[in-house]
C-alpha cells in the first residue's frame, strides 16, 4: 500500500525538482510538480525494516549505512503523466527531461540518506553482524569481545572500553543498532564489499 507524502517532504522534492531543470524551460513548476507527483511512500513492513550498511573490504576501507527509508518512485505514473505536460505546457520539448529531473531528485535523496562511517565503526558493525544471533542481537560484552578480534586482525589497535561505548553511541545515532539492557539489536543489512 502506498501513501501520499507530507507536505515537507513534497516542497524538499519540489525544490530538488526546481533546481534541476535547466533555464528557458516553460513552466518548469509544471515540471517539477509532474515529477514530484510520482513519489509516495510505502507502508510500513510488518516484518523488522532492514536498511543497509556497506562495508568494504572487511572495514579496513570504511563503510557507509544507507537509508531509503519507504520513499519510492513510481516511474509508470511519470511516463503516463508525459503527454499531460505535453499539453500542457507551451513547449514541446520540455517533457523529455522527465525522467532526467526524477532522477536527479532521487539520486538527491540517496546522496542525503548516506553516511560514512569511520574504518573503525565499520570494523564494528562489521563484528557485531557476523556475531549476531538468529534475531540480531549480541550482547555488549561479546560485542566488544568480536569488534577487538576484528580490530586486531585488521591491523588496528584493540577498543578500550571508553572508546567501544562511544562506536556503540554512535551507531545509535545513526540508527543502525539499538542498545537495550546491554543487549545490541543490529537493525540494517550488513554486506562487505572488495575493491
Amino acid at each position: 500500500m502506498a501513501y501520499r507524502l507530507t507536505s515537507m517532504y513534497r516542497q524538499d522534492l519540489m525544490q530538488n525538482a526546481l533546481k534541476v531543470i535547466p533555464k528557458g524551460i516553460d513552466k518548469p513548476e509544471l515540471l517539477a510538480e509532474t515529477v514530484v507527483r510520482c513519489f509516495g511512500l510505502l507502508s510500513p513492513p510488518s516484518s523488522p525494516n532492514f536498511e543497509l550498511i556497506t562495508v568494504v573490504d572487511e572495514g579496513r576501507e570504511g563503510g557507509a549505512s544507507q537509508k531509503f527509508g519507504n520513499l519510492f518512485l513510481d516511474w509508470t505514473l511519470l511516463f503516463r503523466l508525459v503527454p499531460d505536460v505535453v499539453l500542457t505546457a507551451t513547449s514541446a520539448h520540455s517533457p523529455w527531461l522527465l525522467p532526467f529531473i526524477a532522477l536527479h531528485v532521487w539520486n538527491a535523496i540517496a546522496e542525503r540518506s548516506r553516511r560514512q562511517l569511520s574504518p573503525r565503526h565499520a570494523i564494528a558493525i562489521l563484528a557485531l553482524w557476523k556475531n549476531r544471533d538468529e534475531r540480531n542481537c549480541i550482547s555488549e560484552t561479546e560485542g566488544l569481545l568480536m569488534t577487538n578480534k576484528y580490530l586486531s586482525a585488521n591491523g588496528y589497535s584493540e577498543a578500550s572500553l571508553g572508546e567501544y561505548a562511544n562506536m556503540i553511541d554512535t551507531l545509535c545515532d545513526l540508527n543502525c543498532i539499538d542498545l537495550e539492557d546491554g543487549v545490541i539489536h543490529i537493525k540494517e543489512l550488513v554486506i562487505q564489499e572488495r575493491t
